[in-house]
């Protein structure tokens, strides 16, 4: 009797164990599809201008004219009819050099070659010496410069560029880096586009600006989501800006919660050994 009584213990313990370990095993189950659920990225936060109803025209762009800073590389293009000084003068490359650099991108080959405004606000060139460019932007320099060349040369042309246009781009986007631009105007998009467009857990809502001032810099936030960040004075781009993509909470989710996933699996590949382990004891 006594043996019998133990073997009907041990069966309902068994059976208690089975019970238990049966209903952890569908919990296990459920847990990850929900851990999916909040990791997922919503598709309205994918997408740019998400605005029900987009106006068919935009106002004009807010164009702000860069000025020269210290420590800007200028490139500087000097033209004359019998181009005795031209070579000289551009630091040793023609046109046809230039321009290739240009299609290259080889933004090292400026630097080494093009003019860089010292703290002053100097720049030094040949046969006019020093010219002060602070606060200039590259038309005004252009002028100032053909003003002062017209003593030595006959009818010089002289074209000024901004050769290290270059942006930061961080954050969520495919190709984060610096980026050089060889144009006069970049917007928030074309840059954005350079580094490979946002990942999918880049929050079109959050993008923070950093801009270089006189007097220091300056943190702006961006939403990409509205339209009217195409008006914005900050949607086109100033040289040194750097540009910061923050992610969307689902990322900061699905980063913290690997650990958890990690021992579920465990927990969930033990269970199993367990009720297959006390399904062949019955």
């Amino acid at each position: 009797m006594k043996n019998l009584f133990i073997g009907k213990r041990l069966d309902v313990n068994q059976k208690r164990l089975k019970t238990k370990t049966t209903t952890l095993n569908r919990l296990l189950i459920f847990i990850p599809f929900i851990l999916l659920i909040y990791s997922c990225v919503p598709h309205q936060s994918l997408i740019y201008l998400n605005e029900e109803q987009l106006p068919q025209e935009v106002g004009d762009y807010p164009k702000s004219t860069y000025k020269i800073r210290p420590l800007d590389i200028l490139n500087i293009d000097l033209k004359n009819p019998d181009g005795t000084t031209a070579g000289y003068f551009n630091g040793g490359m023609n046109n046809s050099q230039q321009n290739q650099n240009i299609n290259q991108n080889n933004a090292a080959q400026f630097y080494f070659k093009g003019y860089t405004v010292n703290d002053s606000g100097y720049i030094k060139l040949p046969l006019i010496g020093n010219q002060f460019v602070k606060g200039l932007t590259t038309d005004e320099i252009s002028t100032l410069l053909e003003e002062k060349l017209d003593e030595f040369l006959k009818f010089p042309t002289v074209n000024v560029k901004l050769a290290n246009f270059r942006i930061s781009i961080l954050g969520e986007v495919k190709s984060p880096g610096n980026y050089y631009f060889f144009e006069n105007e970049v917007t928030l998009f074309q840059a954005i586009s350079n580094a490979g467009d946002m990942t999918d857990f880049g929050d079109r809502t959050k993008i923070k600006l950093v801009r270089k001032l006189d007097s220091g810099s300056k943190v702006v936030h961006l939403d990409l989501s509205k339209i009217d960040q195409l008006t914005s004075e900050y949607y086109f781009l100033q040289p040194h800006d750097v540009v910061y993509v923050e992610p969307v909470k689902a990322k900061v989710f699905s980063i913290n919660v690997r650990p958890f996933t990690f021992a579920m699996s465990v927990a969930s590949i033990s269970l199993v050994v367990l009720s297959l382990v006390i399904s062949n004891r019955d």
